[in-house]
């Protein structure tokens, strides 16, 4: 397949009067130009090099990566922000063929740093770029910081139902990569459960007379915990239409926060 795309590229380069036999040519054009500041002159030749040491089989992976990087550098310098996006995705191409995934990466992630902030599928396709490549070389911490960065950028351009789902998962657990976040949502979600139920009176009983503070407030915790957990042994139950809505969310919430934390650990230590 690589044989074919290179044929291809090939009979492309030479309608462009591109070929293997001007690399000395344009290498030597292009260290005439390196001092100047006719920028994009300078890209120019720097992308015919680069293009034509792609043609020529003696030219090791390395030079052509200098060479994509030189032609990014030279394009930015001249204001051509896509161009230099492009050179710079091609010379982390070709760390992908040397198997320097972590390189890769982070050539893929400074390509989604200067890519026009209009493009949102050329944004989108470099985040997955780079998070495949950080997830090859085995650094998962930074491919879930790069697919967080993934998801924030869905966000953006997400419709406004779409933006309420993810604005819900991102405050619950990160967008699944935090299970310390959906713990102390846990956490947080029984504090205020507690003091609904100590407000609501849930678990007073009139038979057995007056409760120190201390002691509802520890039956209105322990109310909330078993609510929450959906254990639900009986001993203590709501008497009011207020009561039975809040057991109910509570107990939803439950769920969903039971089964949130699971499906995070999994996601996330899972990868190691």
């Amino acid at each position: 397949r690589d044989s074919s795309t290179s044929r291809g590229l090939g009979d492309v380069y030479k309608r462009q009067g591109l070929h293997s036999g001007k690399v000395n040519e344009f290498k030597a054009l292009y260290q005439k130009l390196v001092a100047t500041n006719f920028h994009e002159l300078k890209y120019k030749c720097a992308f015919r090099l680069a293009k034509c040491a792609e043609l020529n089989r003696g030219i090791h992976e390395d030079e052509l990566i200098q060479f994509w990087e030189n032609a990014s550098d030279a394009a930015k310098a001249a204001s051509l922000i896509t161009e230099s996006c492009d050179c710079k995705s091609r010379a982390a191409y070709h760390y992908v063929r040397l198997s320097n995934h972590q390189a890769a990466a982070m050539l893929y992630e400074e390509a989604f740093q200067i890519v026009d902030e209009h493009s949102y599928g050329s944004k989108m396709q470099l985040l997955k770029n780079a998070r495949l490549q950080y997830q090859l070389f085995g650094d998962h911490e930074s491919a879930s910081k790069v697919f967080k960065k993934e998801k924030n950028l869905e966000y953006q351009e997400a419709t406004k139902s779409s933006k309420i789902a993810l604005f819900l998962y991102r405050m619950s657990s990160n967008y699944g990569e935090s299970p310390r976040r959906v713990l102390w949502n846990c956490l947080l979600i029984l504090i205020l459960s507690t003091f609904f139920a100590f407000a609501l009176d849930i678990t007073v009983n009139k038979n057995e007379g007056a409760l120190s503070f201390w002691e509802q407030l520890s039956r209105s915790a322990y109310y909330s915990v078993v609510t929450f957990t959906t254990l639900g042994y009986g001993d203590f139950y709501p008497k009011t239409e207020l009561g039975h809505f809040f057991a109910s969310l509570i107990a939803l919430l439950g769920l969903i926060y039971s089964s949130l934390f699971m499906v995070t650990v999994v996601r996330k230590y899972s990868r190691t």
